[in-house]
C-alpha cells in the first residue's frame, strides 16, 4: 500500500503539486492524466523517492518513505520498475545488454538472466533486435526497450510515465496486453498520460492533475477476460505518434 498525504512540492519558488492525497493499494491500476507541465513526471519522482517532497508525506506499506533505512530502500527499487518518458538509453550497449542489467544488479545467475531477457524481448517483439544498438532502431523500438527494461524484473509495482508515448498502433497494443497481463499476476500500475484513452483502455481508475492537484476520480470497470487486439489497437491510436 502506498499512502499519499498532503503532498506539496514547491519548485523555483511555484507549487507544482499542492495537497495531493492518494491510497494506492496493492494490485491498483491508476492512470494519473494531465498535459504536460502538469506534474505527473513530478509526482511520480516522489512516489519512487527520487525526489523529497516540500511538506506532506509518502508511506509504504505504513513507513515513510523517506526514513526507509537502504536496505529496505533497496528492496522497493527491486521491486519496482520505471519507464521513463525520456529517451535515456545508452548507444554504447546492446539491447540485450540493456534490458538485462536489471537482473545482473539483483545477482540473478546467468542462466535466468538470459532467459528473462529473451522472453520479454521476444513479448515485445524486440528479439530480432537483441545484439543491434539503441541507435540504430527507430523511437518506437528504443521505447521498447526502455519498457522492457522496466518488465523484466516482473515488478510488483510498475511506474509508467507516458508509457505509450513514441509507439506506434501495433506496439500500443502489445504493450497495453502486457500491462494487462502483469496486472492479473498482481502488479501494481501507477500510469501517467496526456490521454484519457489509455486509463479507458487498461480499466484504471483514473485521477486528472490540474493546477497541482488531483481532480475527477473514477473507478475502473473490470478487466475483460479476453482482449482483443484489434480493438487495442484502435483505442491507442490517439496516443501513438501519427
Amino acid at each position: 500500500m502506498i499512502s499519499v498525504q498532503h503532498l506539496r512540492k514547491i519548485c523555483d519558488g511555484r507549487m507544482i503539486l499542492d495537497d495531493v492525497t492518494l491510497s494506492i493499494p496493492p494490485g491498483e491500476r491508476l492512470c494519473i492524466i494531465g498535459p504536460s507541465g502538469s506534474g505527473k513526471t513530478l509526482l511520480l519522482h516522489l512516489l519512487l523517492g527520487l525526489q523529497k517532497p516540500t511538506s506532506g508525506t509518502i508511506n509504504i506499506d505504513g513507513a515513510p518513505l523517506q526514513l526507509l533505512p537502504p536496505s529496505i530502500l533497496r528492496l522497493y527499487y527491486q521491486r519496482s520498475g520505471f519507464i521513463r518518458e525520456e529517451d535515456s538509453l545508452p548507444n554504447s550497449e546492446t539491447v540485450f545488454e540493456i534490458v538485462a542489467l536489471p537482473l545482473i544488479l539483483q545477482n540473478n545467475p546467468p542462466a535466468i538472466t538470459t532467459t528473462k531477457t529473451l522472453d520479454v524481448l521476444q513479448s515485445l517483439t524486440l528479439l530480432p533486435h537483441a545484439h543491434a544498438f539503441p541507435n540504430m532502431l527507430s523511437k518506437g523500438e528504443r521505447k521498447l526497450i526502455s519498457i522492457a527494461r522496466a518488465l523484466v524484473t516482473d515488478p510488483l509495482l510498475l511506474f509508467g510515465d507516458n508509457p505509450l508515448e513514441g509507439l506506434d498502433p501495433t506496439q500500443a497494443a502489445i504493450v497495453c496486453n502486457l500491462f494487462k497481463q502483469l496486472n492479473k499476476k498482481g502488479t501494481t500500475l501507477i500510469l501517467t498520460s496526456r490521454d484519457p484513452l489509455l486509463g479507458d483502455e487498461l480499466h484504471c481508475r483514473t485521477l486528472t492533475l490540474k493546477d497541482g492537484t488531483l481532480h475527477g476520480e473514477y473507478a475502473p470497470s473490470p478487466l475483460p477476460l479476453a482482449s482483443d487486439s484489434k480493438t487495442i489497437e484502435r483505442s491507442v491510436k490517439i496516443t501513438a505518434v501519427k
